[in-house]
């Protein structure tokens, strides 16, 4: 786990999809 890394994590908020995006 980087914090230099990214991660795109899909989550659903009301039915719909939204994308968040992280630090690790």
């Amino acid at each position: 786990r980087s914090k230099s890394m990214t991660w795109m994590k899909m989550t659903t908020d009301g039915g719909g999809v939204t994308g968040v995006v992280e630090e690790c």
